[in-house]
């Protein structure tokens, strides 16, 4: 009796499991991949996110930020996306290193290739402007997403050292009236010595960061340097006004 005939005796009188369908075999493989590949494109997205949020050319050269690249990775919003990027890493090298050739492959090896891919897609996803979008979904989509730039918000309303930030309610030539995160409304005065870059373009609804001299007593400020705000600030949502109560 063959080897083939021995097998097939032990199936029949079920010393063996019945082998597995082929095609079960080839759907199981085709949706190890297509899971594989869901995680890599979830990886590169918030790898790509996150470095746009460290590579934001305003907070990191803005007086007002006074920020490290370090402090900006350190913030609630990058460490969310970057924690995310992690995760996928993980998992990524984890389904490769179990798939049916995956064990051909050095585990050094597959942990960078899966670093370098995921930062390479990232930084291309970051300069196409896919993560400017993914960050606005983001707040569209999950309620909490906004509370996570609290910290940065914090780090850039401090009144008392003459730091506001703000969104656009009215504008002309002379001063700015914004509404800061907490819904109080603040008057910036302009002047010959305020500093606005030649390419900044702000217009009514745009979240503004103003460095001057500021009175939390009667809510005015004489403007120095006037900024856009950073990355993760600027969809900061607009408060509605004081509710005044009639007596």
């Amino acid at each position: 009796m063959s080897i083939a005939e021995q097998f097939e005796q032990k199936i029949s009188q079920g010393d063996l499991p019945k082998p597995v369908p082929k095609f079960l075999v080839i759907a199981g493989r085709a949706a190890l991949w297509i899971f594989l590949a869901l995680v890599v494109s979830l990886g590169s997205l918030s790898a790509g996110v996150a470095a746009w949020f460290m590579t934001d050319p305003v907070a990191l050269s803005g007086a007002a930020a006074g920020a490290s690249w370090i402090d900006l990775f350190l913030q609630a919003l990058p460490m969310f996306w970057a924690a995310i990027a992690l995760l996928c890493i993980v998992l990524a090298i984890i389904i490769f290193v179990k798939s049916a050739r995956g064990y051909r492959y050095r585990r050094v090896y597959v942990i960078t290739a899966c670093l370098v891919s995921f930062l390479a897609l990232g930084a291309a996803l970051a300069s196409a402007g896919v993560s400017d979008a993914v960050d606005k979904m983001a707040h569209e989509i999950i309620p909490q997403y906004s509370g996570l730039s609290k910290p940065r918000m914090l780090h850039l309303m401090k009144p008392e050292a003459g730091l506001i930030i703000g969104r656009i309610q009215t504008m002309d030539g002379t001063r700015l009236v914004i509404r800061d995160p907490g819904g109080g409304v603040w008057e910036v005065r302009l002047n010959r010595e305020t500093n606005i870059p030649v390419h900044l373009k702000i217009q009514i609804g745009d979240c503004v960061r103003i460095l001057g001299e500021a009175s939390s007593t009667i809510h005015t400020t004489d403007a120095k340097d006037i900024r856009p705000c950073p990355r993760g600030i600027r969809r900061l949502p607009p408060q509605a006004p004081p509710l005044i109560e009639r007596r």
